[in-house]
């Protein structure tokens, strides 16, 4: 490509970074890099590239450890994932009843204790998984963590403190795909004759309605990261009104 370009991971969910192009100048083209690996590796040979360009990764469980500091010019999600970002702030938990949103901090509950054990499981070195489909893990009425679920593996408490990081900011720390499929797991329980919100809604939702601060962040980042090659002038570049703060962010 002969234009500025945001380079982002994923080919098979596109959906949650479309939001992006109507955040950037016209002319700004997005292209999936088919994944984290490829990014990455294409980062690495961003001295070759003629052209404004931005990288955007996930943060993934980089959000429990340091961002290596060889990518340093990678734009990486305030959350754990871009759908992470894309779903805080977004009205979609205000959809839910009251008793559905009970039952939401429950599952939330419930899945921190799963998903805190997982990155101490990855932070020590040894096999974790992460890509549980939350129905999987979430069992009994009322819903409760399985740890028969994860077999093989031999399930442990997780620190006090790991579980509290993870329970106080679930939204940002839980990893995005497992967030939007727990949403729609519970859409999905209504009885019929009511919304049961497809992931492709609620992106949609999440996407189109709201603003959100951090929406804007990322979008100030990538025409910061546009603007800094010096090849040319992105235009709006301070439009959002929170370029100047968002190094600090």
């Amino acid at each position: 490509s002969s234009i500025p370009t945001v380079l982002v991971e994923g080919s098979d969910d596109m959906q949650v970074y479309r939001w992006i192009e109507d955040g950037v100048p016209r002319g700004v083209d997005v292209m999936a890099t088919g994944g984290r690996i490829n990014l990455l590796e294409i980062y690495k040979e961003r001295a070759k590239i003629k052209v404004p360009i931005a990288f955007v990764a996930d943060r993934d469980l980089w959000s429990f450890a340091e961002c290596p500091a060889e990518y340093s010019e990678v734009i990486f999600t305030k959350g754990f994932s871009m759908e992470n970002d894309v779903l805080d702030g977004s009205p979609i938990e205000q959809l839910f009843s009251a008793e559905e949103q009970d039952v939401l901090a429950r599952c939330m509950k419930e899945l921190s204790i799963w998903f805190a054990y997982e990155v101490e499981e990855y932070l020590t070195g040894k096999a974790y998984v992460i890509n549980c489909f939350p129905g999987k893990i979430l069992k009994g009425n009322p819903l409760a963590f399985d740890a028969s679920a994860i077999l093989p593996q031999v399930f442990r408490m997780p620190s006090a403190e790991m579980l509290k990081k993870v329970a106080d900011d679930f939204r940002m720390k839980f990893r995005g795909k497992n967030l939007l499929a727990l949403y729609n797991f519970l859409f999905q329980m209504r009885p019929s004759g009511r919304p049961k919100y497809s992931k492709g809604a609620l992106l949609e939702i999440a996407t189109k309605i709201l603003e959100t601060e951090t929406k804007k962040r990322l979008i100030a980042l990538i025409k910061k990261s546009l603007d800094s090659t010096g090849l040319v002038r992105i235009d709006g570049m301070s439009g959002l009104g929170i370029a100047d703060s968002a190094d600090a962010i």
